[in-house]
């Protein structure tokens, strides 16, 4: 009986041997692969991570490059419009056309003009040239349609023999820019001329004014003249 016991023993020992034998790698390799698994997860979430990061960097250089691409095309716009009007501009400035061009020529009758007073406004009252129809001939008055840089010159003849010497003006809305004097009281003709540059602006007006000295007199016969132009237009 002992022994059967004992044989009985040593057979489950030796079955619980053969068990532990074959289950026990199941078992490790089973925490390793779980394991292995674990660090997969870990490592495909700081991937996804990256992923993430890296799109969202994508989108923003996306953003970025769209609005430098939007930029540019407002600066080539800008660029184009500017040089498309510094064109139009030099057209307008060296190019004669009828719209833009001013000038004028006139003259005084013939015989002679007496009793010249004080702040009389000189009318020469023949026109020769009238381009532009700023000029006003029955008021001897130039009134300005175009922005711009203008010539004006006028010359007087001095009435020989007369009493005094002969000053006129060139007024720019009522204030003196420039003058010029014939002496008649010698007796020989002579003969005084002015020329000034003006900037003006439309409704600026431009006429010779009797300064200085009342009741002279000066010849006709066109030796008096007064005349202007725009050489440049100005822009704002």
């Amino acid at each position: 009986m002992a022994l059967k016991t004992l044989f009985y023993c040593l057979l489950v020992a030796n079955f619980a041997n053969i068990y532990y034998a074959e289950t026990e790698p199941d078992k490790n390799l089973e925490f390793r692969v779980a394991a292995i698994e674990r660090q997969c997860a870990a490592q495909n979430e700081k991937l996804n991570t990256k992923i993430e990061q890296l799109q969202k960097t994508v989108q923003k250089q996306d953003s970025n490059f769209a609005r430098l691409n939007d930029e540019m095309y407002a600066l080539k716009q800008f660029a184009s419009q500017k040089l498309q009007q510094i064109g139009q501009r030099a057209d307008k400035r060296f190019v004669a056309d009828e719209e833009g061009n001013i000038a004028f020529h006139a003259t005084l009758k013939g015989g002679t003009v007496d009793h010249l007073h004080i702040n009389q406004t000189i009318i020469f009252d023949t026109v020769m040239l009238n381009i532009g129809g700023a000029y006003h001939s029955q008021q001897g008055l130039f009134v300005a349609t175009v922005p711009g840089i203008y010539i004006f010159s006028v010359s007087i003849m001095g009435l020989y023999g007369g009493t005094d010497s002969t000053m006129v003006f060139i007024l720019k809305n009522g204030k003196e820019v420039a003058a010029a004097i014939a002496d008649g009281r010698r007796l020989n003709h002579d003969q005084g001329s002015t020329t000034i540059v003006a900037q003006l602006v439309p409704g600026d007006e431009v006429w010779v004014s009797v300064q200085r000295h009342d009741n002279t007199a000066i010849w006709g016969d066109s030796l008096d003249s007064f005349m202007g132009c725009l050489i440049a237009r100005t822009y704002t």
